[in-house]
């Protein structure tokens, strides 16, 4: 049987170490990715702090979706103080909060005006 099958039924502690496994690549028959919607808010928290970290690469872009708000905004803090330089600004728009979009447009605004 294939893991994938298994993914909806299993505990929050067995998701854990399916996550381990595939971050330390001792599973390979499944993609991290395909485990983050099965995953709780704890789980998704502790890959995006070990991303931050620099413990693990992984594919920031497909852990994005499941970030909550804050947390992107940070990512996105991290990226423009280039402290992360594997994804573009531009790539975390469609994902940070409509606050954020305003704010970032009046600093447009503000900073290309003509005076």
């Amino acid at each position: 049987m294939r893991i994938t099958k298994m993914l909806p039924f299993l505990d929050d502690e067995s998701k854990a170490k399916l996550v381990e496994a595939i971050l330390n690549e001792e599973i390979t028959d499944i993609k991290l990715v395909q485990v983050y919607p099965f995953l709780n808010q704890v789980a998704i928290d502790d890959i995006f702090a070990k991303y931050l970290s620099k413990e693990y690469n992984i594919e920031i872009m497909k852990l994005i979706p499941f970030l909550n708000e804050n947390q992107v905004e940070a990512l996105y803090q991290k990226v423009i103080n280039q402290e992360i330089t594997d994804i573009r600004e531009e790539m975390l728009l469609p994902f940070l909060g409509k606050d954020k979009i305003k704010v970032l447009f009046n600093e447009f605004l503000n900073s290309h005006r003509n005076e």
